[in-house]
């Protein structure tokens, strides 16, 4: 799990200077992914922020730090995201190999009580008493445990290389082929996809569309971009996938027309199934509101390639 503090519309481990914008733990989404591939994609709204130097007076930018101890990597390895304070927690002090689930709310805990208790033992402040960290912040700051599982210890943190290993994200340009379309679908997944209001004898457009991914490559997600012509609430947009293996649909994506960004939107989640032989299937639904004269615009397809470093978490 890795602690977030926001500002925008979706949760990303992140806390703007001077705001005081509501907290809560954030979660990696899917379900009965591989641990090793569990991987929330919030990088893409985490780069449209200004984040500034940690250590930089208030007002400068975005203060960002990102709390993972069970779920979660830390963002070294990634250029645009080298301003981020890592901290990396290690909860196999208190939990067993055999107890994910305490390891996963372990983040959350920590970060609750990090300001109050290290305040308590006169030690460096914590979490909520950021920015600034302290001045010796990179590569990350490691929970070590000096001493044992102790009080003072488990609010001890140390520079160092993250426990849980860098990790480095990219795109690449996805082919998508059109296996089917509902409704007035027009244009090309290798162009422009657009999605016209529904009608009464069309209440969903749908594209199905078809993609390939090699078990093993390091594609862990999808991503592309969404412009929405005149969102109105009521109107949604939903993606699903299929893989050929289980021939079971899951929910990827689920977007609404009262809380659709405004001009051009990268959209990235997470979609870790893979095939060696056959395709894998996309579905595409659109429906809006008899009022509505817009529509969405759907393009440039991506695959999110994943590079993770080496653990050196217990």
């Amino acid at each position: 799990m890795a602690v977030a503090r926001w500002r925008l519309a979706r949760p990303v481990p992140a806390r703007l200077r001077g705001a005081h914008p509501p907290r809560s733990p954030s979660s990696p989404p899917g379900q009965g992914i591989p641990l090793s591939r569990a991987a929330p994609y919030i990088e893409f709204p985490l780069e449209k922020l200004a984040i500034a130097d940690p250590l930089s007076a208030p007002g400068a930018g975005a203060f960002v730090d990102n709390y993972p101890s069970f779920f979660g990597v830390a963002y070294g390895g990634s250029p645009n995201l080298a301003r981020v304070v890592d901290v990396a927690l290690n909860p196999g002090q208190l939990y067993s190999v055999t107890d994910p689930g305490d390891k996963h709310s372990y983040a959350a805990a920590w970060y609750g009580g990090a300001a109050a208790s290290a305040r308590s033992l006169n030690l460096t402040p914590l979490g909520l008493a950021w920015p600034p960290p302290p001045n010796a912040y990179l590569p990350a700051l490691d929970q070590l445990w000096p001493g044992g599982a102790t009080p003072r210890g488990q609010w001890t943190l140390q520079a160092g290389s993250s426990l849980l290993g860098p990790y480095a994200y990219s795109t690449v340009q996805l082919a998508v082929d059109t296996l089917s379309v509902i409704g007035n679908v027009t244009g090309s997944p290798d162009t422009v996809l657009f999605f016209p209001p529904s009608s009464t004898s069309a209440p969903w457009a749908v594209f199905q569309g078809g993609y390939r991914n090699n078990p093993l490559s390091d594609g862990y997600g999808l991503a592309f971009d969404v412009v929405w012509l005149s969102p109105q609430p009521g109107d949604y947009l939903v993606v699903t996938a299929e893989s050929p293996d289980e021939r079971r649909r899951e929910v990827l994506l689920v977007m609404d027309g009262r809380s659709a960004f405004r001009g051009l939107f990268p959209v990235a989640f997470n979609a870790d199934v893979s095939s060696l032989l056959e395709q894998l299937q996309l579905f595409i639904y659109y429906t809006a509101t008899s009022n509505n004269s817009g529509g969405v615009q759907v393009s440039n397809f991506r695959s999110i390639e994943v590079r993770f470093g080496t653990l050196a978490m217990p």
